[in-house]
Parts: C-alpha cells; sequence; structure tokens
C-alpha cells in the first residue's frame, strides 16, 4: 500500500516551517556584466554547444555560461566560483577543468550569484537555480547532476550537497516515507539532487575562517604588548599596526623576531598544525592577515552588522608542543574574549543561515583537496569538515587529499582533474578512492605528507617527494 504523500507534506509544514527569505538591498545595485558572458569554443573541440544570458534567482538577475560537448554523456557539472569582493559586478568564471569535462562528454554550467559578498547563500541559490534551467536553455535533460566549488565556492558546492534532497533513506515502507519526506523538503528548500562533488580549497570550516582572521590578529597584538580596542577603531592600521609589526619582525615580513616566532607557531597551530610547506608560505600571507579580522565581526551586508566571530574556549598555542606552557596558560587566562551575536546566523532546518552551517551531515560522495601553504582558507578548514563528518558518522563519504602547494587554490589541472575522475568512478563503480589521513597530527607534519596526490611537484619543493 502506497503511503499517501499528504502525510509528510502537512508533517513538515506544521513541524518546520521556512524561514523567509533573508537578503539585503545594497547600496549600489548588483549588475550582471552581458558584455563579458559570451565565450569561445576550445580549439580542440569547435563543435561543442555553448550558451550565454541571464537568469533568474527568486527575481533577481545572475549571468550564465553552459557548456555542452557534441558527446554529451548526460551529466551535468555545475561550477561554484569564489569570492568576488564587494563590487556590483556580477561576472562568470570557466570551469579550471573544463578541457578535462568537454573531452569527456560531461556538459557544465557556471552562474554568477545575484550579488557578490561573502554571500554564500546567494552562490548556492543562484547556482541551483541555473542547475533547474538548464533543460529550458539547451532543450536537454540531465540524468545526473555533479557540483565542483573552489574558496568560497567550496562553501556553496558544500552547502549544496548537505541540503535537501540529498539524502540517503532505508530499504523498505520507512524508505519509501523517509524519500517522499526528503524529496518534498527538497523541493521546499530549492534543493537540487546531486550525485558527486568535488571541493577545492573549499572554506568548508564556514564561519570558523573568520574566527581564525580574528585569533591571529588578537595573539599578534598580545605578542606585541600592543592593547587594541575590541571592535578595532578606524585608525587601527596607522595608530596600532605599525607598532605590532615592530615588535614581532626584524625585516617585515621575512624575518621574524623572537616573539614573531611565537605568532608564526600560533598561526600554524590555529590552521592545522605543523606540516610541510606552511614555513615556506608564511611571509606572504602577513599582508593579507594583517588586513583581516580588524572589523567588528560582522560580514559586510550579509550578517545584518552583526558579528559571527567566537574564540570562546579556543586554546591558543605558542609552540608546538599541546602541553601547555606557562606562558600559553597566562595567554589563554588574559585574552580578550568574544562571542557570536546569536541573532547573527540563527540555524535553519530546511532555508539556507546567512552564512550557511556545513553540519558534516554529508550523503553525497565528496573528494576534497586543499593546499598545506594556504593562509587565507586554511588547511584546518578541511579537518573541521572531516571532523563533523566523523560526528555524524559519515565520514566514509568524504576523501580528503593533501596538496604540497604554497598558496590558495595553487592546484595543477592534473590534480583537479583526477580528484574529479576519481569521485566520478566512486559514483559510477562503488571504488571509494585513497586519500589522505589529514587528522593524524603525526601523519600531517611528515616531511613527505602530501606527496601521493601532488602532481607535478612544485619547483620550490623538489626533493621531498622524489620516488624511493
Amino acid at each position: 500500500m502506497r503511503i499517501s504523500r499528504t502525510v509528510p507534506i502537512l508533517l513538515c509544514a506544521v513541524l518546520f516551517p521556512t524561514g523567509a527569505f533573508a537578503d539585503h538591498d545594497t547600496l549600489v545595485p548588483p549588475v550582471v556584466v552581458e558584455a563579458q558572458l559570451p565565450f569561445d569554443a576550445l580549439p580542440d573541440f569547435p563543435d561543442s554547444h555553448r550558451y550565454w544570458g541571464t537568469h533568474q534567482v527568486k527575481g533577481r538577475s545572475a549571468g550564465y555560461r553552459i557548456e555542452v560537448p557534441s558527446n554529451w554523456n548526460g551529466s551535468l557539472v555545475m561550477f561554484a566560483h569564489g569570492f568576488r569582493g564587494n563590487r556590483p559586478e556580477l561576472t562568470v568564471d570557466n570551469p579550471d577543468i573544463r578541457a578535462y569535462l568537454v573531452a569527456n562528454g560531461f556538459a557544465w554550467a557556471a552562474s554568477s550569484y545575484y550579488r557578490n559578498y561573502y554571500d554564500v547563500r546567494a552562490g548556492v541559490l543562484s547556482t541551483n537555480a541555473l542547475a533547474r534551467y538548464f533543460d529550458t536553455i539547451t532543450g536537454l535533460t540531465p540524468e545526473r547532476y555533479f557540483i565542483q566549488g573552489g574558496s568560497m565556492g567550496g562553501h556553496v558546492a558544500a552547502a549544496a550537497i548537505e541540503q535537501f534532497p540529498n539524502r540517503t533513506c532505508p530499504a523498505g515502507n520507512l524508505g519509501r516515507l523517509c524519500r517522499e519526506v526528503v524529496d518534498f523538503l527538497g523541493e521546499l528548500a530549492g534543493g537540487v539532487k546531486y550525485s558527486g562533488a568535488t571541493l577545492v580549497c573549499g572554506t568548508t570550516g564556514d564561519t570558523r575562517l573568520f574566527d581564525y582572521y580574528h585569533d591571529f590578529n588578537l595573539v599578534a597584538a598580545y605578542l606585541a604588548d600592543v592593547q587594541v580596542p575590541r571592535p578595532p577603531p578606524p585608525d587601527f592600521t596607522t595608530a596600532y599596526l605599525p607598532l605590532i609589526r615592530s615588535k614581532l619582525f626584524l625585516t617585515y615580513p621575512t624575518v621574524n623576531t623572537l616573539l614573531g616566532d611565537k605568532l608564526q607557531a600560533a598561526t600554524i597551530e590555529l590552521t592545522g598544525g605543523p606540516r610541510p610547506i606552511v614555513n615556506q608560505s608564511y611571509a606572504s600571507f602577513m599582508d593579507l592577515l594583517f588586513s583581516l579580522g580588524t572589523n567588528d565581526g560582522s560580514i559586510p551586508e550579509v550578517t545584518h552588522e552583526l558579528s559571527i566571530v567566537s574564540n570562546i574556549g579556543r586554546v591558543y598555542q605558542l609552540d608546538h608542543d599541546p602541553r601547555l606552557s606557562e606562558e600559553e596558560k597566562r595567554l589563554n587566562k588574559l585574552a580578550v574574549r568574544f562571542d557570536a551575536d546569536p541573532s547573527a546566523n540563527v540555524p535553519k532546518f530546511i532555508d539556507l543561515e546567512l552564512i550557511p552551517i556545513l553540519t558534516g551531515n554529508l550523503h553525497v560522495p565528496t573528494v576534497s583537496l586543499h593546499t598545506l601553504g594556504d593562509l587565507f582558507v586554511p588547511f584546518s578548514m578541511q579537518q573541521i569538515y572531516a571532523k563533523r563528518t566523523r560526528q555524524w558518522k559519515r565520514d566514509h563519504m568524504l576523501v580528503n587529499r593533501a596538496i604540497r602547494a604554497a598558496q590558495h587554490c595553487e592546484f595543477s589541472s592534473t590534480e583537479q582533474e583526477n580528484a574529479f575522475a576519481d569521485m566520478v568512478r566512486w559514483v559510477d563503480e562503488d571504488i571509494k578512492p585513497a586519500g589522505d589521513r589529514i587528522l593524524d597530527r603525526q601523519t600531517v607534519q611528515d616531511e613527505s605528507f602530501g606527496c601521493q596526490f601532488t602532481s607535478p611537484v612544485r619547483p620550490y619543493d623538489t626533493g621531498a617527494c622524489t620516488a624511493e
């Protein structure tokens, strides 16, 4: 006997009412740069079908690009782009692995978001809306959907695959009821059923990224013995920062003082622990890190000027010994503590949060890549998400890979293509690909960590990955 779909619909409508469409009107309205939407065919694939234009997302405009190869295999790959800054111009990128996708029969689609800023919610809604609009544009219906996102786009992709209807259900009558509920909630949420995902340099620790920026500046000021008000005043850059730097660097940003060595150790601990490459990349991120985390903790134009950052319970370390020294105990006792405003990013059940919270309740085969030297969206983002999937007992759905590179999103085409191909094989053949043990501290700090999936070895990293 078939269970009526009315039951789960009514139950969910009563127990889990959806929130209003939370958004903001920016001072300068966003605009799609339509002149930049057209794109040329790849020289090796002149017969691909290419589409571009604008589409609607909750009454707002976003730009798009779509490409369908002549030998289309029925799969559509949605591409989620990274942070565009706070400007009004909306633009679209092609996937880094575009040539691989077209050569292997995959169609791809990429949307601008209906606005910029760190608005992951806009990214998810825009990407999903284009996935649903694909058949109208092309006259083709995908058999399945994949998603790939980088940096902020990794946050977008992870939030999209955690949405309903991306849930597995048991067999039998209970499973049928479960699937009806899941499908209904997916319709309500505006979600898309994805078959697999790749995340590259993704912000998969969600708001913990912004905690880290504030942690860095807090520890720097503490070590320099400079009392910085919270939130930092408008003249922080001219009145406070020069003194902080003078205490921490003999030659900024390349030569530390002894206090600067402690800041470097603290930063490495905050971003995933001792590991290859990160000491090489550290100095190149100093200007960036000293410019971040010096605001009131809100996300411009997203969290209604309410702070989302917190360091409650954070344990700071100034070396790589897990045992706390007397100096570290003093730091943790005296450090200014701050907490997120409870109204800044209220958790939702169906609707997306303003900054979508990634729970780790993962039901989609996912391969995640991260560079070891990245201190903008650090390696710890991957570790945080891995821990969350473990808490949900969903870690069997996640494969993590470390890449021995120094900069943010510094991936080769080979590394991304291998990750995508292995993810698809996992979906098609149920063969889970190999990954790195990123939560084992001893493994991570080994001098050869990351060699397995790094291709090619970077010129600045010669010797560590030589074949035995």
